[in-house]
């Protein structure tokens, strides 16, 4: 007798909701929308799905539209290291005009401040540590998303980002991969798993003289 073909069970979107989505949110202040930031926010927050249904009018409530001029945009995907694989989405505020780096910085401190309260509680049974490879796949995947429009350098080519430096930090499992661009920009990124997903900790960038 034939045994029974094996049958995909499909999946909820009740359950789908539930899945992590590793979430970056990035606020800048600039004199006009043509300038480059005179100050910039970021953080990473881990959050179900459904707790990033309302991020955008969550992020853009820190402009008053009547008397600011800023420019929102909104990405969202999956990255994958072959099996493992997870929900990615970026939300970017560029704010210009009457606001001051005081002003604007309280208001993204509170946001991020409620943004940390809806951070998914995930427990593993296995750590998977973050290989050399992942590291550097991850780094240049970060600096081309981000820094491409925050610099006003241009669209930034992930296959000309070279590793110049690289060290890990063994009992952390972070690795800091440093970056050169064929545009003359150093990048070190420092980045590690956390709750099963990638994190980036600190991200830098410096032109070269």
């Amino acid at each position: 007798m034939d045994e029974p073909t094996p049958q995909s069970v499909p999946v909820s979107l009740q359950e789908r909701m539930t899945w992590p989505v590793q979430v970056q949110v990035t606020v800048a202040r600039r004199d006009s929308l043509v300038a480059a930031p005179s100050n910039v926010w970021f953080e990473e927050f881990t959050m179900p799905r459904a707790e990033t249904l309302d991020l955008r009018d969550k992020v853009e409530s820190l402009v008053d539209q009547s008397g600011q001029s800023y420019r929102i945009s909104v990405e969202s995907g999956r990255t994958s290291w072959g099996g493992d694989s997870g929900e990615i989405m970026a939300v970017a505020l560029y704010v210009s005009g009457a606001v001051t780096q005081a002003a604007i910085g309280h208001q993204v401190g509170n946001l991020f401040a409620q943004l940390r309260q809806r951070r998914q509680a995930r427990t593993t049974a296995e750590v998977r540590p973050l290989s050399r490879e992942e590291a550097i796949s991850r780094a240049r995947w970060s600096v081309a998303r981000r820094y491409a429009a925050m610099l006003s350098v241009g669209a930034i080519d992930v296959d000309r980002l070279d590793v110049v430096g690289e060290s890990e930090d063994r009992e952390s499992g972070a690795w800091t991969i440093t970056l050169l661009s064929d545009l003359g920009w150093n990048f070190q990124v420092t980045l590690r798993t956390r709750e099963g997903l990638v994190t980036i900790d600190r991200l830098d960038a410096n032109r070269e003289r």
